[in-house]
């Protein structure tokens, strides 16, 4: 029992660490630079730097218990974070004028489409508290799918809060929790990173839950949670 408290204390303050150092810039168009967003991610996987989330963080066998789930998101977000500096390096080093451009993020502003059938994933509904998360949403991402099933889906959002235009990236881990029947079931860990703190975002709250679970059905994932004062509803296809 002590063990597991000292696990879970210790993963806690690795994620409070990793996303206060993604948010640690002063200025706004260092934070710009530094945030590691989904267009980000996007461009890394267009580049052929991502090998799957497992890839990221080593060994899969580190992390078959749902408690560990949190500590796989926080490696697999350092990993990302390391390879998007590698890249603006060589950019910088190609091409000192592109540094810190690129198509994906000048997309960014661009609404979410969802596209065929034949190209997904894609995310079918979002909603928060009656709200469509889905109509803030531009750029999305989903990781590729290993062999048990996991997969990181990670998306950028613009939308207004307090009549001033917001930016957050938000991140969810679906980790297959070893079920292989005809449904298989995730354990879901999220994280948000922000353009500057605000407890009011919806996405906000929801990187705040715990022990989250979704399900699988067909090519169909379902993550759902219902209380009298916060209910989300997030229905994905992850094309097979």
């Amino acid at each position: 029992s002590a063990q597991k408290n000292t696990i879970a204390a210790q993963s806690e303050t690795q994620k409070t660490d990793l996303l206060s150092a993604l948010l640690s810039s002063e200025s706004s168009s260092d934070l710009e630079s530094s945030r590691l967003t989904a267009s980000d991610v996007t461009l890394l996987g267009q580049n052929g730097l991502l090998n799957g989330i497992y890839g990221l963080a080593g060994s899969a066998s580190s992390y078959n218990s749902s408690s560990n789930t949190d500590i796989l998101l926080t490696k697999i977000l350092e990993q990302l974070n390391e390879l998007k500096k590698a890249q603006e390096e060589k950019l910088q080093s190609d091409d000192p004028e592109k540094s810190g451009k690129n198509t994906a993020s000048q997309n960014a502003a661009l609404p979410y489409t969802q596209p065929d059938k034949s190209q997904r994933p894609a995310i079918l509904r979002f909603v928060i508290n009656g709200y469509n998360i889905l109509d803030t949403c531009r750029t999305v991402y989903f990781s590729r799918q290993e062999q048990d099933g996991s997969f990181l889906l990670t998306a950028d959002r613009r939308y207004i809060s307090d009549n001033t235009v917001r930016e957050e990236t938000f991140y969810l881990l679906f980790k297959a929790d070893g079920n292989c029947g005809a449904s298989k079931g995730y354990d879901v860990q999220p994280a948000v990173v922000q353009d500057y703190q605000n407890d009011y975002s919806l996405v906000y709250q929801l990187a705040q839950k715990k022990n989250m679970k979704a399900s699988k059905t067909g090519n169909l994932v379902v993550l759902r949670s219902t209380s009298p004062d916060w209910n989300l509803d997030l229905l994905l296809d992850i094309g097979e």
